[in-house]
């Protein structure tokens, strides 16, 4: 899981000094709702409360924070305050810029896709994992979609893909999630279930041996 993480993350930044940004695209491996939901170490429904930007001075960069009014956790556990932290951002007229990167709002309700890096919350595949919810005019139904247009997406070999942005009906997405949990707990559970079958045959099979063992000249008293 490691390093199809890794392939997901960003693979190019530009930085500007008070200037306009220059044209770029971020390099990520593309990823489907199966693949961010596979690989995500927490989902939430959330809306964005509050968001702040800070160098960081070991790291040698810019990151916004944004801190969440959790609507519903859809997987993983939810710390007591969660902060989920992307790329870029602008400090003392010094201005980061990440294309791809999920950018949010205060205000804004989003799907996100959260992996765990030490500590850190970051949105997994860039923006891909960052799914903006708003009614739709038309249904008056909750929809999610994602802004992939400043992403270079390719597949694991690194050949480009053409792919459209994500976009699916809330109460669909969390029905998907829901379905993609529930099936990993099944597996999780027949494979406790199995190791606990395999220690006790191993413990019988010792057990009797034991016993075989006491009943020869020599064998254990």
């Amino acid at each position: 899981m490691g390093s199809m993480r890794r392939l997901l993350s960003r693979a190019s930044a530009v930085l500007v000094l008070c200037v306009a940004a220059v044209a770029t695209a971020t390099v990520v491996v593309r990823a489907d709702l199966d693949t961010l939901t596979k690989h995500s170490d927490l989902i939430v429904d959330a809306t964005v409360k509050s968001k702040t930007v800070a160098f960081d001075a070991a790291g040698g960069s810019i990151w916004t924070e944004y801190r969440l009014t959790v609507h519903q956790t859809l997987l993983g556990e939810l710390p007591e305050t969660l902060v989920v932290s992307a790329p870029g951002g602008e400090v003392a007229g010094l201005i980061q810029e990440m294309h791809g990167a999920a950018a949010m709002i205060e205000g804004q309700r989003a799907a996100l896709f959260l992996e765990n890096e030490a500590g850190r919350y970051l949105v997994l595949g860039e923006a891909q994992g960052c799914l903006t919810v708003k009614k739709d005019a038309k249904t008056g139904r909750l929809v999610c979609r994602n802004q992939i247009h400043d992403l270079l997406l390719v597949d694991e070999t690194g050949s480009h893909v053409d792919a459209k942005p994500l976009r699916i009906e809330l109460v669909k997405l969390k029905a998907h999630i829901a379905k993609f949990v529930e099936a990993r707990e099944a597996r999780r559970r027949e494979q406790s279930e199995a190791l606990a079958k395999r220690l006790a045959a191993l413990r019988v099979a010792a057990e009797r041996s034991a016993e075989l063992s006491r009943g020869k000249p020599g064998g254990a008293e």
